[in-house]
């Protein structure tokens, strides 16, 4: 499998064996384990803290919870999620988001009233409210 990292200065290609059940956090661990240099974050793997929230193929998803199999085989294109202040990779600052949310949470309780609401800011790049 081909899978492209958007760095500081553009894509890096790495190609890897992988089983396709495993999720995309974990695809990221094996890449690190061949580059110690990719930088991307992760804490509760569980998918509710939105640590891990990246840009696969054009679609906002979270790499702990998301599997490969997700993804049609071929290119898998890795990037940084939207709208946001790129640190290092695919590591994003995540004090802008909490600024912003603080702005606007009663709107965007309002417009998003679910359960299953993390907020992760992953919707960042396509939610009227946020924008």
């Amino acid at each position: 499998m081909i899978i492209n990292i958007k760095r500081s200065k553009g894509f890096q290609t790495y190609e890897l064996d992988v089983p396709k059940d495993i999720t995309l956090l974990e695809l990221l661990h094996k890449i690190k384990e061949i580059d110690p240099s990719v930088g991307y974050r992760h804490m509760c793997r569980a998918g509710i803290c939105g640590t891990c929230a990246i840009k696969v193929n054009s679609k906002h998803v979270l790499a702990c919870k998301t599997r490969l199999s997700a993804f049609e085989e071929g290119v898998i294109n890795i990037e940084p999620i939207d709208n946001a202040h790129v640190i290092k990779d695919l590591v994003v600052e995540h004090q802008y988001f909490f600024d912003k949310y603080k702005s606007i949470k009663s709107r965007f309780w309002a417009f998003n009233n679910t359960k299953n609401n993390i907020a992760c800011f992953v919707c960042n790049g396509v939610c009227p409210v946020m924008n």
